[in-house]
């Protein structure tokens, strides 16, 4: 029994050995297959969150430069206070909307117009030379905003004219949001007024524009400083693709507005027609993320479509598991070699060829995939194409079958032939195994492309091979030639800008000066740049104002330097008065508007300001305001600046105990002199007399005319009431001089009601009327005397007498 057992045990030992080696190396096999596949699931999903993330910083990047635009727009109305529909029409097209900015439709600027102001808006855009304007308003508001300017002005924008955004909802949430914040706010999904029959989703961004010299640091001072608008429209279509340009071609996109996904909230759509039409594909990768936008969301779900997964997969599991398991064969087979035929290793190289194969037509799926041209050339002088990817035929513009056999140099056609050839004949002497250049070709069209060249060497059925992969880099070079543009534009516009334009870096110290800057300053731009902080400029004791200012404002210190640049950091162009010392000591009041310069990240890089000379603003504005606190005759100061003055001195007498002094006086006889001889001699007369008056009185008096014949003296620090009596005597003196008035000898007298703070009252109203009554007496007396007020009041018929 035992010896059957042997030889059965015999008889089998080979069998257990061969079932043991292919367990063994099936299951090594079988691990290995499925790492590798973990391994590219996961490189397709981060290929896949690298497109996601990319997508998301393009569009975040292009919003990025719209509200930059937006910026210059508001920082144009805030460094000039008043634009022209001339100016603004000049500044868009120095932008070169079209050309930079192709995602926006246009470029304009919405008024703030109260309903009550609305016809008198009307007529002035009509007084223009748009004779049927008309403001085009959804609903009834108590306030308006009608699009006033719109570059270009032509075609369907030419519909926006006049209407009144925020008479629509969602225009009218932006533009509320985008005011009390004064940052860029993007609306959500609105149809553009300028669409036609093949309308589209639309959005709008919006910048406020605040008054300028009016503060706007709190909700409620933005809205009561808001002056209107500027503002981008967009298609929604038009501004994605022209974001995305075509970058994302395996990926479906979707983009809504605000945080559902809904059908109806969709803003935008590419290539989910893929998806609907292949109804048996389930997507291994779906994203939906959120993005901030002009303080807007949107939602954007992206899905993988079945050409990303079919890019994304190698052959590299399969041809594991092909080898490992041709590996595992072969040893078994080796085995069962000991005692089998040689039938099972002739099977077996029939396997591996099958999976060569399928290897092989991996590979060319791949080629024939790649987005770069792909051709193989013989390793002869001429090197003749031998096989080209779809990608090459699209680049040049030929056909397979057309280049197929073909010189190479004669499908790439060089401009520099020679130079490409010394090239080509490096790789070919085996010198170099790869060689890289950029030549200039022409594709089949005649059209010029600018081609980017890398070959390299393969064996292929033991003979030398050259494979050649071409770029085409026109796109790059088309951003090359934008960025330079944009980049003159820029430089451009600094240098002839008619205001002071001054760069600074984070820490303040100057960069960069413009010409009207130089002149402006008295200082040549090299004696400034990287030399001298912005704060040279400035009078210490102004900036060390303003800092305590927003010290208080802003609830922490704040520093006399850090004055300029605090406000700008926290995304609030700060635009205000300063007074800017020259280099020859002398001082320039300018306006100015301060503006900080951010990376991509946000992080501030710099600060840029647009000063320009408002000096003669300034006593223009003096001027007004003499005129409207002085009597424009005499020159002397008005009831208006007597309630100014006589408020402060009660006050300052309050707070010391002191005594002050109302003097009100009336020239006796002065209407006989403006009835016989007429109002010029009148008019010579109050000046002479107010000329007398000043000279009468001390230096801490004023000498106030409050209308006709009539003035008012305030007296201050006044030590006894007999003092009063010392000013009415020379007061008295002063008057009844005769006076020589073209030929004219006049003889004119005073009477005079002296009222004491706080004896005779505690305000204005009431000293005046006390002095007043005093002064009536002194009139029924027979004039030209002078008299101290009573304690008592008036007697109520005197009073009505003294009215008629």
């Amino acid at each position: 029994m035992l010896k059957s057992l042997f030889s059965s045990w015999r008889t089998s030992r080979p069998l257990l050995l061969i079932a043991g080696v292919i367990a063994t190396g099936m299951a090594v096999t079988v691990w290995t297959w499925h790492s590798l596949h973990v391994n590219e699931q996961e490189a397709a999903r981060i290929r896949f969150e690298q497109n996601v993330s990319d997508t998301l910083r393009s569009l975040n990047e292009a919003m990025s430069h719209y509200e930059r635009l937006l910026h210059a727009g508001s920082s144009l109305f805030a460094s000039s206070g008043d634009v022209s529909r001339q100016q603004w029409h000049a500044f868009v097209e120095s932008l070169r909307l079209e050309d930079l900015y192709p995602g926006a439709k246009g470029f304009g600027y919405a008024p703030l117009v109260q309903a009550s102001d609305l016809p008198a808006h009307t007529a002035a855009i009509r007084a223009e030379g748009f004779p049927h304007y008309a403001v085009t308003s959804l609903g009834h508001q108590s306030a308006l905003t009608p699009v006033l300017y719109l570059e270009p002005f032509i075609g369907q924008n030419l519909k926006a004219f006049g209407f009144d955004m925020y008479s629509e909802a969602v225009r009218r949430e932006a533009m509320n949001k985008a005011r009390d914040t004064g940052l860029p706010v993007l609306s959500g999904k609105v149809t553009l007024v300028q669409e036609d029959q093949n309308s589209q989703a639309g959005a709008l961004m919006f910048q406020p524009v605040y008054r300028p010299g009016v503060e706007h640091f709190t909700q409620a001072q933005r809205r009561a400083a808001l002056q209107g608008f500027v503002y981008l429209p967009f298609r929604m279509n038009e501004l994605i693709m022209t974001v995305l340009d075509e970058r994302v071609m395996d990926i479906a996109l979707e983009i809504y507005d605000g945080e559902t996904t809904a059908p109806n909230a969709r803003l935008f759509e590419h290539l989910t027609a893929v998806l609907q039409k292949a109804t048996d594909y389930t997507p291994v990768f779906v994203e939906q993320r959120t993005l901030q936008v002009g303080s807007h969301l949107w939602t954007l779900r992206l899905t993988a479509l079945p050409a990303f997964e079919t890019a994304s997969s190698s052959s590299h599991p399969s041809n594991t598991l092909i080898a490992g398991t041709a590996l595992t064969l072969l040893s078994s087979l080796f085995l069962a070699s000991l005692f089998t035929t040689r039938t099972r290793a002739e099977a077996l190289a029939a396997s591996m060829s099958s999976a060569f194969r399928e290897s092989e037509a991996r590979i060319r799926s791949i080629v024939e995939g790649a987005a770069e041209g792909i051709l193989v050339t013989d390793n002869t002088p001429e090197l003749n194409v031998l096989s080209l990817n779809p990608a090459t035929e699209h680049i040049l513009r030929l056909s397979s079958a057309t280049a197929i056999g073909q010189p190479l140099l004669r499908l790439l056609k060089p401009q520099d032939s020679l130079s490409v050839e010394a090239r080509l004949a490096e790789i070919r002497s085996g010198s170099k195994k790869v060689v890289r250049f950029d030549i200039q070709s022409l594709n089949a069209h005649g059209r010029p492309i600018p081609l980017s060249v890398s070959i390299t060497t393969t064996q292929q059925d033991e003979a030398l091979r050259l494979i050649v992969m071409i770029s085409d880099l026109t796109e790059l070079h088309q951003a090359q030639r934008s960025a330079l543009e944009a980049s003159t534009l820029s430089e451009t516009i600094f240098i002839h800008a008619p205001f002071c334009i001054l760069a600074t870096d984070p820490h303040g110290t100057i960069t960069s000066l413009n010409p009207a800057g130089e002149q402006l300053l008295g200082y040549s731009r090299h004696e400034l740049i990287g030399q001298q902080n912005a704060t040279v400029f400035h009078d210490e004791a102004e900036l060390n104002e303003r800092a305590a200012q927003l010290s208080e404002k802003l609830g922490r210190p704040v520093s006399g330097n850090e004055a300029l640049f605090v406000l700008a950091r926290q995304n609030i162009v700060e635009e205000r008065e300063w007074t800017y010392m020259r280099k020859d000591g002398s001082r320039i009041a300018v306006n100015l508007a301060i503006n900080a310069l951010r990376e991509a990240d946000g992080k501030v890089n710099g600060y840029i300001g647009i000063a320009y000379d408002i000096t003669e603003r300034k006593r223009n504005e003096d001027n007004i305001r003499h005129l409207a606190l002085h009597d424009p005759l005499t020159g002397l100061p008005n009831r208006n600046l007597m309630i100014d003055r006589m408020a402060m001195s009660i006050e300052r007498a309050k707070r010391n105990n002191d005594m002050i002094g109302v003097m009100v006086l009336d020239l006796d006889g002065f209407k006989d002199i403006n009835d016989t001889l007429g109002h010029d001699v009148g008019d010579k007369v109050l000046k002479h007399i107010a000329q007398r008056l000043k000279q009468s009185v001390r230096q801490s008096d004023t000498v106030i005319r409050t209308g006709g014949d009539e003035f008012v003296i305030l007296l201050g620090e006044l030590r006894q009431v007999e003092d009063t009596a010392n000013v009415a005597n020379k007061v008295l003196k002063s008057v009844d001089t005769d006076l020589i008035i073209d030929s004219h000898r006049l003889k004119l007298s005073t009477s005079i009601g002296i009222a004491l703070y706080p004896k005779h009252g505690r305000d204005l109203d009431t000293l005046i009327k006390s002095a007043d009554m005093a002064m009536y007496e002194v009139k029924k007396r027979g004039k030209n005397s002078y008299q101290l007020a009573l304690t008592a009041s008036r007697p109520a018929a005197a009073l009505q007498d003294r009215l008629l």
